[in-house]
């Protein structure tokens, strides 16, 4: 009777590790997609709309690992609470620099530029590792 407790929980433990893992691995997968086509559009499509025409951007390799990483990294930090308002100045410097890649969005953007601004003025709330992290401080 034991045994088959013990193998159940076995089982449950190796079945949590593979979803785990299979996850992870998708993960990764979808990174290695989006620096893939990140690289690709900025090297050749993605040109920056400014006073004098379309510009290329400068080092389009670097451009793209930096954006593609940092919207990954950003609403991470913002889902956790971590960092919160350096992500979303961070969101916000990006969210200029679309806006200056594709300027009919613009709607949308003021938007997205709105809730980065908001997040930077009022911090990032009584459920987060930042308040978390806070509290702790001024207890110690």
């Amino acid at each position: 009777m034991i045994n088959f407790f013990l193998s159940e929980t076995l089982n449950k433990r190796q079945n949590f590790f593979d979803c785990l893992l299979a996850l992870l691995n998708l993960l990764v997968i979808h990174v290695f997609a989006v620096l893939v086509l990140l690289f690709l559009l900025f090297s050749a499509e993605f040109k920056l709309h400014l006073p004098g025409g379309p510009y290329s951007f400068p080092a389009p390799e670097a451009t793209a690992f930096l954006v593609g990483s940092a919207e990954i990294l950003f609403p991470i930090l913002l889902v956790l609470g971590l960092a919160t308002r350096l992500a979303a100045c961070g969101l916000l410097v990006m969210t200029l620099v679309v806006e200056l890649t594709v300027p009919d969005g613009w709607p949308v953007h003021v938007t997205w530029a709105a809730m980065a601004l908001g997040i930077m003025a009022w911090g990032p709330g009584r459920l987060s590792l930042d308040h978390w992290f806070w509290l702790e401080q001024r207890k110690g």
